[in-house]
């Protein structure tokens, strides 16, 4: 609460009667007189808020006045603070803008609003790492996209890879020539082609099932010398059987002997021998 005293100056203005100064004892602050006279107050409701004038003091020394508007502008833009002193006419005293007197005017100062809290220790550490994992994730989503083939790209190089009627038809007919062109040299010495199988496969595979009836290798090779020049398929085929062969004295030991030799003509080729007990 602020003391003052009242000093005995009064002074005729115009047709009224200024107010009379008043001296804060912390704050030396007088009481403004109101000029009325002349064109000033004419056509003029003082006790309108809009015509009011308002005195303000920032620093408790220094004054000025101002309009309301102009006053709501300095309080927008911060010019004047909570702590600052008003006083317009009616009022015995200076009061603070932070007073609820001025409520009435609609002069308000803005709360102050608190800064936001911190955030907790770790929280935004562990939530930049979640979003960096995220991000990562999505990176590496799109780079599987596009890196990995459309399914149209995968039957395309599928079909490319699957051998074609045509050609598997080719190659049976070349193989199958070959081999029939070296039964009689088997069928001469004790071996006779049982069955041919052929696998459609990636890549397709032929096997010839040989049945070792006699084990006549040394007429095997006698026919070979006199039959000419061997394909690859035939060359194959024959030292398979002579190699084979030559089994023949380790299983008889234990009751058996060679009989079906399965060759496989494919990548990788492979050989299957049977062992019947004799």
């Amino acid at each position: 609460m602020f003391s003052f005293r009242l000093e005995p100056l009064v002074k005729r203005c115009g047709t009224g009667w200024g107010i009379p100064s008043l001296a804060l004892e912390s704050i030396s602050l007088p009481i403004p007189l109101l000029d009325c006279t002349g064109q000033a107050c004419l056509g003029r409701d003082m006790s309108s808020p809009q015509n009011r004038k308002f005195f303000v003091s920032d620093d408790g020394k220094d004054k000025i006045s101002l309009e309301l508007t102009e006053f709501k502008t300095g309080l927008g833009s911060g010019k004047h603070q909570k702590e600052s002193l008003a006083w317009t006419k009616g009022m015995t005293e200076w009061l603070p803008l932070s007073d609820p007197f001025w409520d009435k005017y609609e002069i308000r100062i803005h709360p102050e609003v608190d800064p936001p809290s911190p955030p907790k220790p770790g929280f935004g550490k562990w939530k930049n790492k979640l979003t960096d994992v995220q991000g990562k994730m999505a990176e590496a989503k799109e780079k599987v996209s596009n890196a990995a083939p459309s399914m149209d790209a995968l039957k395309e190089k599928a079909s490319s890879f699957t051998p074609s009627l045509d050609s598997m038809k080719n190659k049976l007919s070349d193989t199958l020539e070959e081999i029939n062109a070296i039964k009689p040299i088997f069928n001469e010495n004790g071996f006779a082609i049982s069955d041919i199988e052929m696998e459609i496969s990636i890549p397709p595979s032929i096997t010839v099932i040989i049945d070792n009836q006699a084990n006549n290798v040394d007429g095997l090779n006698k026919s070979v010398e006199s039959f000419g020049e061997l394909t690859k398929i035939q060359q194959m085929i024959i030292g398979t059987i002579r190699k084979i062969s030559e089994l023949q004295g380790v299983v008889s030991k234990s009751g058996h002997r060679v009989g079906e030799i399965e060759i496989q003509m494919g990548l990788p080729p492979s050989i299957v021998v049977h062992l019947p007990p004799v």
